[in-house]
């Protein structure tokens, strides 16, 4: 009992116990401990190798390994303990790369050389086989500093299952981790097997304290070795991610912790958190299913904004995840930045500490934050989707998080005209509620189409379906377009410089099928292709247009030709009936002919090769052209 008062008053001593309601239950724990409960460290080191690095980016820590592809050649020494059979009769050869060391058990011939042919890296690898292999053994120590870390390197053998061959490191803490072996459906054995696709990528994780690690290649059998690097994935650190909520909720804030080793011993943790508590209201903590579960937390909210928090326990935190949860109302639209501080685990300072914000927004459509949707808030969507500027001194490009997400309503990742359209219908009581409260993003139906003609020097782009919102974005060949003219039906927004044309347009009603929606001049008489990207309401889609100045300007009859270019069917629309339609190549050749029956018509050009066609139509007597594109 002294011995485990004893442990308790270093654990309380370590909180800093006057931020923690009581340490007495630590005392009460420990009483209730019998052998074989208490953690068993041999037995937990191999802990959550593969829940590391968290918001920390990872660093090339190859530059710790000397020699690490073997291009800097020989220089290397051989493993004192190792049993070189054969080697006295003068059997194989012995090269050790520099700065590493090789362990060699054998009987008979062996080589353990540098080759060339055909490394995975660089000009050089390194081999060793025997007559009978026992083990092999390459390793070098390294220098390395506390933390998660990822060791890879590349291996190739062309003998059969079972594999041994591996990397693997020892960490200061005395733990072997091993790679896993080689895949055998990969392993090729033919005569091609001394080729790069035979190299295979090995790879293990680990965590370290301060401290010599020691980080090698391993085999009972024939391998080839090459290209060892090391990652640094980073140090113990909190985190709280970036969250976004819904003013008038409750939510739960996590708090992280990365790459805790069971060998730290860490019974216990404190930190401050402040917050602004005109948009937060602390509720309370949570703990179950996070790394505290199983020992005791305390949560004092005396001082308004600020939160000192303390843990105690008697199992050993170790691995990734969630130490605690603390559940806020959210009160007022905006950002909020909450900061950890004066964080310990046991008695060492946590200096990695990664504060996401906080994001919170109204209510879908209320783009601006003052509590309602208005047409307003469907304008600086509609700003926004062309890479205008709406809120230049209130939130310049990019946006805040939860602008975004407050714009973003129609269920598809990205804010375009369609989400300004529904914002102008939500406005106006035309939708009672947007499609993301289905929580179905990323699916979206699109009953609208946008068809592009060549009309003399413009292209003419018609709706059909249920078009409200429409973004046109130009990248090659943007020169050659002038500014569009938008029908007065759509409101719009235009972003048309020397490295940008863009532009969308919404409306709270859809046109009519086929009418004329926007017009755009060309300013070319050379045939040129112009792809549009647009997202028609929600959906994404690319249209080419081959155009010219004058492509159907001899065409006095004003018949519409769609689409142009066309794949399969060829539309047309406002002919005269008893006209003869025919299609020319630029040879002169007639393909085709067809007697005109209705005003509209439709020509199946499918098996026409791809190419720029004539259409002529002949009406009393007079022959009007126009041109198509054939893809």
């Amino acid at each position: 009992n002294l011995v485990l008062l004893f442990l308790a008053t270093l654990a309380l001593n370590s909180l800093q116990a006057q931020d923690i309601e009581t340490g007495l239950q630590l005392y009460s724990d420990f009483e209730q401990v019998t052998n074989n409960k208490v953690p068993d460290v041999s037995g937990n080191r191999r802990f959550q190798n593969s829940q590391f690095d968290h918001t920390e980016q990872p660093v090339d820590y190859t530059w710790a390994i000397s020699n690490p592809s073997f291009e800097e050649g020989a220089g290397g020494t051989l493993d004192s303990t190792s049993y070189l059979d054969g080697r006295t009769d003068g059997y194989g050869a012995y090269t050790y790369p520099k700065g590493w060391t090789v362990y060699l058990n054998h009987t008979g011939w062996c080589n353990a050389v540098i080759i060339s042919t055909e490394p995975s890296h660089g000009s050089r690898s390194y081999e060793t086989w025997a007559e009978s292999v026992k083990s092999f053994n390459v390793y070098q120590d390294v220098e390395l500093i506390r933390g998660s870390y990822e060791l890879t390197a590349k291996v190739r053998t062309n003998q059969l299952p079972p594999y041994t061959q591996r990397i693997y490191a020892i960490t200061a803490f005395g733990d072997t981790i091993n790679s896993e072996t080689l895949i055998d459906s990969l392993v090729i054995h033919d005569s091609d097997w001394y080729t790069k696709e035979n190299w295979q990528k090995l790879s293990c994780r680990f965590m370290t304290k301060t401290g010599k690690v020691r980080l090698g290649f391993k085999s009972e059998g024939f391998m080839q070795f090459d290209d060892m690097r090391l990652v640094y994935k980073g140090g113990r650190n909190i985190s709280t991610d970036t969250t976004i909520v819904t003013v008038g909720t409750m939510f739960q804030l996590p708090i992280k912790a990365s790459n805790l080793s069971p060998f730290d011993s860490i019974i216990s943790y404190q930190f401050k958190m402040t917050y602004d508590t005109t948009k937060l209201e602390y509720v309370n903590h949570q703990t179950a299913g996070t790394l505290s579960c199983n020992g005791l937390v305390s949560v004092n909210n005396d001082t308004t904004g600020l939160l000192k928090i303390g843990y105690i326990g008697t199992e050993f935190l170790s691995g990734s995840g969630p130490l605690i949860n603390l559940q806020f109302n959210a009160v007022q639209t905006g950002e909020v930045k909450t900061a950890i501080s004066d964080f310990y685990f046991n008695t060492d300072t946590i200096s990695q500490i990664f504060n996401g914000p906080v994001e919170l927004f109204t209510e879908y459509g209320d783009v601006d934050g003052n509590d309602k949707i208005q047409a307003y808030d469907g304008a600086l969507a509609l700003q926004y989707s062309v890479g205008l500027e709406p809120l230049p001194y209130l939130d310049p490009l990019p946006w805040s998080n939860w602008r975004v997400v407050a714009t973003d309503v129609d269920g598809v990742d990205g804010i375009t005209g369609n989400d300004a359209a529904m914002i102008l219908q939500r406005s106006i009581d035309l939708i009672g509620h947007f499609p993301v409260h289905s929580m179905l993003r990323s699916s979206s139906s699109n009953n609208a189409e946008v068809v592009i003609v060549q009309e003399g020097d413009k292209l003419v782009f018609k709706s059909f379906g249920g078009l409200i919102g429409l973004n046109v974005f130009v990248d090659k060949n943007r020169t050659l377009l002038g500014p569009p003219s938008i029908s007065e039906h759509f409101i719009s927004a235009i972003n048309i410089t020397d490295d940008t044309y863009a532009f969308g347009i919404a409306t709270a009603y859809a046109p009519s099928d086929g009418n004329t929606i926007l017009t755009i001049p060309v300013n070319t008489n050379e045939l040129k292709t112009i792809t549009f990207s647009l997202i028609v309401n929600a959906e994404q889609v690319n249209i080419s247009a081959t155009i010219a100045s004058g492509l159907t300007g001899e065409n006095k009859n004003d018949v519409l030709l769609y689409p142009n270019p066309v794949v399969d069917k060829l539309h047309l629309s406002y002919l005269e009936v008893g006209s003869i339609i025919s299609i020319i190549d630029l040879a002169g050749r007639v393909l085709m002919t067809q007697t005109v029956v209705s005003p509209s018509e439709t020509l199946s050009v499918s098996r026409i090769p791809s190419g720029l066609y004539h259409l002529m139509i002949t009406t009393n007597g007079i022959n009007s052209l126009s041109k198509f594109v054939k893809k």
